[in-house]
């Protein structure tokens, strides 16, 4: 796990629905296993996040929704980095190994689809 002095590092990321072995078998579209659950994740955690912007009376721009895709895949790449660092600073705990690969493995999937098409399934979660 990271440091405590990071509590936001210790969230689940969208590689760790991946990891769990969620939406095995869902996946669609060619996004195979896992993929699934990393969009209903991604999807919940934007659908929350621009319900409450709304609610604030400051809804999410244009270019904003367009840069959501890309700040997911930064996040998860945040993430695996923290991991791999985690990893080699102690190389006994088996969770951080075992969660790297399906971490590396859903930072692919997210990013081989294309920005639009995602951009577009998280407005339609967040409608």
């Amino acid at each position: 796990h990271p440091p405590p002095s990071h509590p936001s590092l210790s969230q689940p990321s969208l590689g760790d629905a991946s990891a769990s072995g969620e939406g095995e078998g869902r996946g669609h579209g060619g996004g195979g296993p896992g993929a699934v659950a990393e969009e209903e994740a991604a999807c919940a955690l934007v659908s929350g996040f621009a319900e409450e912007a709304e609610r604030q009376g400051q809804p999410l721009t244009g270019p904003e929704w367009t840069a959501l895709p890309t700040l997911i895949a930064c996040r998860i790449a945040v993430s695996l980095c923290v991991g791999a660092y985690s990893s080699s600073k102690d190389p006994s705990n088996e969770y951080l190994q075992l969660t790297l690969l399906p971490g590396f493995k859903a930072l692919k999937r997210w990013r081989d689809k294309p920005a639009a098409e995602l951009e577009q399934l998280l407005r339609r979660a967040a409608a």
